[in-house]
């Protein structure tokens, strides 16, 4: 397997394994799921409001930024798929077994940020997007096998 069709696999199924309330954070360029914790904004906000060292991952990205990677990230899957790039049918039923369940993980996210209509409106999309991928190149795939 291509390490560029791994890499977005694992993406996708780290975008199928959110939770309600559940936040994603960019670890090394990949998604991360965050660790669902009261701690955790309380980590944030000592560490922007006395000045320490911030550290990489879920403080230095925001919200928008990892929407907009999850909206490139199944834009890359469609053109692969659309190209024919992705030949192998091991790996097309293992996409299609994640569809339901990424659009129910891009629905948990959507919930964590129900009150940003922008967050909302965008995510709305991407779980359109994710489904019509399904209709369009896994029809002869039954997921529930």
């Amino acid at each position: 397997m291509d390490t560029t069709i791994q890499e977005l696999i694992v993406d996708l199924k780290v975008i199928s394994l959110i939770e309600p309330n559940g936040k994603l954070y960019l670890n090394h360029g990949s998604f991360a799921l965050e660790i669902n914790s009261f701690l955790l904004p309380i980590k944030r906000y000592l560490y922007t409001s006395f000045g320490g060292a911030r550290p990489l991952g879920a403080y230095d990205i925001n919200r928008y930024t990892i929407c907009q990677k999850i909206h490139n990230r199944v834009n890359e899957l469609e053109s692969l798929l659309k190209n024919k790039q992705i030949s192998q049918d091991w790996i097309k039923h293992e996409i299609a077994k994640m569809i339901k369940p990424m659009r129910k993980g891009l629905y948990n996210l959507q919930q964590t940020y129900i009150t940003d209509s922008q967050i909302r409106a965008s995510l709305d999309l991407i779980i359109s997007l994710v489904e019509h991928i399904g209709n369009a190149y896994f029809t002869e795939y039954n997921p529930e096998e």
